[in-house]
């Protein structure tokens, strides 16, 4: 079920846990098991790329979101991005070695 795995993603990825964020943000990206958001989609390709110190994308996703979005989105998803890290600054981001 698309929409409840979306919803385990969103939990891991609020939760800090890297590779869940990169796949929230693929879902919004693509409209997977939750409607096509690319605030959303860029807010959480943001703190993945953050916390990956700028990991390559292997897949252009992130820049097919923003080349959707307008100006207004593109800010409102930076916004959200700093707001995610500033409630979340003491949680350290987790990646698998």
């Amino acid at each position: 079920d698309p929409a409840q795995a979306a919803h385990w993603f969103a939990v891991a990825a609020d939760e800090g846990y890297g590779p869940s964020q990169y796949i929230l943000a693929t879902m919004y990206s693509r409209g997977l098991g939750v409607p096509r958001d690319d605030v959303q989609a860029i807010k959480w390709f943001l703190i993945d790329l953050a916390s990956l110190d700028n990991l390559l994308f292997t897949d252009n996703l992130f820049e097919q979101s923003e080349a959707r979005a307008d100006a207004t989105q593109v800010a409102a998803a930076q916004k959200l991005d700093r707001a995610w890290w500033s409630a979340n600054a003491n949680k350290e981001q987790a990646y698998p070695k």
